[in-house]
């Protein structure tokens, strides 16, 4: 492996434990706004999770997994990302792969979330670890696993194919 690509892998690894860090905060921040406004704590954690996964996708596909199509110029994220034709309404439609992308991040953070739910009973109740270290054990394992998935399945790019896998065209 040469020294550029692994200096790229290691940024991409601290790119996104950096948006990990920024998810938390946009939780937080938006979990207490809403409890200060006497929202139902479990509407409020619904709604506060859901904006720090929306904002996870968006700064995990524009910037922590960003890449610039071969033999093309680098565009930002945002305008290379979408279709050039604009609908009436003046934005810009989303291509089928950010859908298919969005779609993958979805599956994949449903499926981390009851992964982590069933490590955390493990380790709590046959392990007879204390909740607070199960919580530890069990984000380092989710964080590497939600990695891995969002590199080799989310937002993968392959030379032959679009971004996120998809085939040329659509």
């Amino acid at each position: 492996m040469s020294l550029r690509k692994g200096l790229e892998r290691y940024g991409q690894f601290i790119r996104f434990n950096l948006v990990g860090l920024v998810n938390t905060a946009v939780d937080f921040a938006i979990f207490t706004l809403l409890i200060s406004f006497h929202v139902p704590d479990k509407l409020a954690q619904t709604c506060s999770y859901a904006a720090g996964t929306l904002n996870s996708f968006l700064l995990n596909k524009y910037w922590t997994f960003r890449h610039k199509k071969t033999g093309e110029q680098e565009i930002p994220a945002p305008i290379s990302n979408y279709q050039t034709s604009a609908p009436r309404s003046g934005f810009a439609r989303p291509s089928r792969s950010s859908w298919l992308q969005a779609l993958r991040f979805a599956i994949l953070n449903a499926a981390n979330l009851g992964l982590s739910v069933l490590l955390l009973g493990l380790f709590t109740s046959r392990m007879g670890l204390s909740s607070l270290a199960a919580k530890a054990v069990v984000t380092v394992f989710t964080m590497l696993v939600n990695f891995a998935g969002s590199k080799l399945w989310v937002f993968r790019q392959t030379k032959s194919t679009g971004e996120a896998g998809i085939p040329q065209g659509d």
